[in-house]
């Protein structure tokens, strides 16, 4: 069966904990604590909703959507998606290598990016690495984000389809848009290949050594 808008996200994805205050992530690997961020917006859970939503409105059938998560997955978007009743819009899949990973972004009419957010209007400081891997790929990015400089490297990218994470209703409106007129709604996020190259790892890496050529 062919998918009219294919979504991928390779990496990795935690479960939806929603917390007040103080939030730790990534307690795998380091202690990340930030008064007023709200990280559990790195997440598929409004995503999720937003398809359910749309689904139980029979606004979405079968063969309109698939989302495609690889990687370190929390097991609780399989539970989620079956007890939203949208399991065959989402497939879940362990890790691969770096090249098939790539290659499944390819395929792909979006790669998905959930950032962190705030509670109190703080901008959140924390840009991910795959914010720069995406943006390479030069396809268009479904960003959950609020202002952010990640949202204004998107915006500028050319490649960011942004929207709030709990802006439920954004969401399912550009699902919708997508599903009735892809072709449409992709020619106006095409990729600013000047500025995307200035993110290019070779030229961070002449800048950060002028940085310190002018300090010398």
């Amino acid at each position: 069966m062919d998918i009219k808008v294919k979504i991928g996200y390779g990496g990795v994805l935690g479960a939806y904990k929603p917390k007040s205050g103080r939030n730790k992530i990534f307690d795998y690997l380091w202690t990340y604590q930030v008064d007023n961020i709200d990280a559990s917006t790195r997440s598929a859970y409004f995503l999720f909703q937003a398809i359910s939503n749309l689904s139980k409105r029979g606004e979405l059938t079968s063969g309109d959507l698939m989302i495609n998560l690889w990687g370190k997955i929390d097991s609780y978007y399989l539970k989620l998606a079956e007890s939203l009743g949208i399991q065959h819009y989402v497939k879940i899949e362990g890790f691969c290598s770096k090249e098939e990973s790539y290659k499944r972004l390819q395929q792909c009419d979006l790669a998905f990016l959930p950032l962190e957010s705030s509670f109190n209007g703080q901008k959140p400081l924390f840009i991910p690495g795959k914010l720069y891997e995406y943006l390479k790929f030069g396809k268009p990015i479904l960003a959950m984000t609020e202002e952010s400089d990640c949202k204004n490297i998107l915006v500028s990218s050319g490649l960011g389809l942004c929207v709030a994470p709990k802006e439920i209703e954004g969401i399912e409106r550009i699902i919708k848009e997508l599903v009735a007129d892809k072709s449409r709604v992709l020619k106006k996020y095409l990729p600013n290949k000047d500025y995307i190259t200035n993110f290019a790892f070779e030229n961070k890496t002449k800048e950060l050594a002028k940085v310190f050529d002018d300090l010398i």
